[in-house]
């Protein structure tokens, strides 16, 4: 088993009309989390805001560039990138709810996710020594009429040009480049998921 990392960034935005005797500003309040989600032990652990501001906005600042800026002097990673979907949610929210206003308070939660999880050796694709045991040791000849599809393309296997290779352990039989293309994403039986052993070293 392999454990695999990712790195995910979410956007949350709320968006809400200010009390009217409020100052004439927009409030853009941004929340900054790290988040550690951990499946390998089918745990996730979280940590706690590590940046917070409120920041004032004056009518129509909601731009990608001012909130790249704003992000950027707040020493927040992928500003250019977070600024824009922030921008953009927030002028969405303005265009489709009527009985928004300016000014207006925006309460924005940025998340860094770490994301790490377990993968098991058929989810990832096969090695050169997969490929290399299935053409050394797997190829077949079908003899006869019996006719035999290859589940991958549905053309008979019997009257096929192609190498064909039988599986070592479930013994489904398919072409060889169709089945390689397959092995090249997971290491697998097309059919059954059966996982595929590298070559057995003596």
């Amino acid at each position: 088993m392999e454990i695999v990392e990712s790195d995910i960034i979410e956007v949350k935005t709320k968006v809400m009309n200010l009390a009217l005797n409020m100052e004439s500003m927009n409030i853009l309040a941004i929340y900054v989390h790290n988040l550690i989600q951990d499946f390998t032990e089918d745990e996730s652990g979280a940590v706690t805001p590590i940046r917070s501001r409120y920041i004032h906005l004056e009518p129509h600042g909601f731009t990608p560039s001012h909130i790249s800026e704003l992000l950027r002097g707040q020493q927040v990673n992928e500003s250019q990138h977070i600024g824009e979907r922030i921008a953009n949610k927030i002028n969405r929210s303005l265009t489709k709810d009527r009985t928004l206003r300016e000014p207006i308070f925006v309460n924005v939660h940025v998340e860094f996710v770490k994301e790490r999880r377990l993968v098991l050796p058929s989810e990832v694709p096969a090695s050169f020594e997969v490929f290399q045991r299935l053409v050394e040791e797997h190829r077949v000849d079908l003899k006869g009429d019996k006719e035999t599809q290859c589940s991958i393309c549905i053309e008979d296997l019997s009257k096929s040009q192609q190498s064909i290779i039988k599986m070592p352990n479930c013994l489904h039989i398919f072409h060889q480049n169709c089945l390689f293309e397959w092995l090249s994403q997971k290491n697998s039986c097309p059919l059954c998921r059966s996982f595929v052993q590298p070559r057995i070293k003596k």
